[in-house]
């Protein structure tokens, strides 16, 4: 794909539905942008309404008032959000061809969602996870006979640096818990080692029930967006240095945003049965840890998370 996204090569997307997350700013906004300038009907699923409008505003000055593009309240964080989103966008009645779960978190000091799950785990993997499995049937109706559908789910090189052993402290992901040796890098590397274990448990049981949808984690590279917000917060002033040191030799949001693209058009994904695997930029296979490829772990972490929505969601 070289080093920029040539719109025109990209495949006709109309007629086409996209559900993506955290389409408000960075390579969401991107992306979005990207695929309903080939014709995609876009929705934009984002915890701010007046944000989101703004960037429809914005692309819609930018490349024609015929650009389709929706609003759907989500905030990640809350499971009962993601069960509302999933709901509204399930009463539309739609097949779903490409669903990329974009948004998240980075780096926060210790908290807590709503529901009292660490709030990097919550929103970076549990949200997406419980919007995925909702989902689902609306992608799986969006096969055709020359149209495979997708999920993108966004991790990153991070997952490299979950916590020690096999990368995750499992007696965080539980609610209430206090999460005792809390470490934001940590937490941070586990919830994006969680996002390609969800794929790839996800792409194991598509594959054993003959289900016609590719899903693949992708990794976007350092992009300078506002993803670093919380440097300061975590680091004070030298985080403010590093994060303005990062965004000098970060690559920028159109570079970032390749990984993501070629995961959701590009042919080769169908023709060489790219399925359950790990894409870097500029879209090409990239090498996971040992981690991230243990797959008794990507099925324990489908049943804690499957209990915890369960509980969750029981609750209310």
């Amino acid at each position: 794909m070289g080093g920029s996204i040539s719109i025109e090569s990209l495949p006709d997307l109309t007629g086409k539905n996209v559900v993506i997350t955290g389409a408000s700013s960075g390579i969401g906004e991107f992306v979005t942008g990207v695929l309903a300038r080939r014709g995609a009907t876009v929705y934009m699923a984002c915890r701010s309404e007046e944000k989101t409008n703004k960037v429809i505003e914005s692309l819609r000055a930018l490349y024609g008032d015929s650009l389709s593009l929706h609003f759907v309240p989500l905030n990640l964080s809350s499971l009962k959000s993601v069960d509302e989103c999933a709901s509204a966008l399930l009463a539309r009645d739609i097949p779903i061809h490409l669903l990329i779960c974009n948004a998240g978190v980075m780096a926060c000091p210790l908290a807590f969602s709503e529901d009292r799950v660490e709030l990097q785990f919550a929103t970076n993997h549990l949200g997406h996870f419980h919007l995925v499995n909702r989902l689902l049937p609306a992608v799986e109706r969006a096969a055709s006979a020359d149209f495979v559908p997708r999920v993108v789910v966004t991790s990153s090189l991070a997952h490299t640096w979950a916590y020690k052993g096999d990368g995750l402290l499992w007696d965080h992901l539980r609610v209430g818990a206090t999460c005792d040796g809390y470490s934001l890098w940590g937490a941070y590397g586990q919830s994006k080692l969680c996002n390609i274990l969800f794929a790839k448990a996800l792409a194991q049981r598509l594959t054993a029930e003959q289900k016609p949808v590719i899903v693949n984690a992708i990794h976007p590279g350092y992009v300078a967006t506002d993803l670093q917000r919380n440097m300061y917060d975590a680091y004070g002033t030298l985080g403010s240095i590093a994060g303005w040191v990062g965004y000098r030799f970060a690559k920028n949001v159109e570079q970032g945003s390749m990984s993501t693209v070629y995961a959701a058009v590009n042919p080769e994904i169908v023709e060489n049965k790219i399925h359950g695997r790990y894409i870097v930029p500029p879209g090409k296979l990239g090498s996971e840890n040992a981690n991230a490829m243990n797959l008794e772990n990507a099925e324990k972490l489908w049943q804690v998370s499957e209990s915890l929505v369960n509980e969750i969601l029981g609750a209310h």
